[in-house]
């Protein structure tokens, strides 16, 4: 009888093990959410995506990314990632030799035909059981706090303190032959700018215009 529950103990410790640390099971509520800056980044430079460009975050563990525009090829995708922009599970896209699919991962397969084929609709046909939640690729704001690290919130001259939209800053700027006195701006910073076409250097620099014309 002794020798029966010395079997038995270990059995149980297991059990009590798995049962404290839920044995492995999703939804604790520990999961790290998907980090959305890449993604956002990607779709907001993509150049062919005038028609459609769209970002749902699925089950808080995939990001789905359709796009659509007047290219003449490519002129549309549908891609399916994990957590991170690197982690491509499934594509579906237009080429110069037809519709293609790529499935990375197979038991991705029907979840990702369920999608394209469903893109009209809000749960993009998974239904209730599956949480499906738009992300905002045009994101309006008041202040550079309220974009992205890469971007700026631009804004129309002289509206130094309203709303404006986040946008990428520009990386290089092309410099300007010459530089007539009138082609000077003064930022929203007190500084004057314009060294640069566009007065892009200003935009580099995350600062809005206050007025043509240098700073006093």
């Amino acid at each position: 009888m002794w020798k029966n529950k010395n079997r038995l103990l270990p059995i149980a410790l297991l059990l009590l093990s798995c049962i404290s640390l839920s044995c492995g099971t999703s939804g604790s509520g520990n999961e790290s959410p998907v980090d959305l800056e890449p993604f956002i980044r990607q779709a907001r430079t993509e150049q062919c995506s005038n028609i459609r460009n769209n970002l749902y975050v699925i089950d808080n563990k995939a990001v789905l990314w359709d796009r659509a525009g007047n290219c003449p090829d490519n002129s549309y995708s549908q891609t399916l990632y994990g957590k991170s922009i690197n982690q491509v599970l499934c594509s579906h896209f237009d080429s110069i030799a037809g519709p293609q699919t790529i499935y990375y991962d197979s038991q991705y397969k029907g979840q990702f035909d369920t999608l394209i084929a469903n893109l009209d609709k809000p749960d993009l046909g998974l239904g209730s059981g599956h949480s499906v939640v738009p992300v905002s690729i045009r994101t309006a704001c008041t202040a550079n706090a309220g974009c992205l690290s890469a971007e700026y919130c631009a804004k129309n001259t002289g509206n130094c303190d309203g709303t404006g939209f986040c946008v990428l800053r520009p990386e290089v700027c092309p410099l300007a032959s010459a530089v007539a006195v009138g082609d000077l701006v003064c930022g929203c910073d007190g500084h004057t700018y314009g060294y640069y076409i566009n007065a892009c250097d200003a935009a580099v620099q995350g600062v809005n215009i206050a007025h043509k014309g240098a700073c006093p």
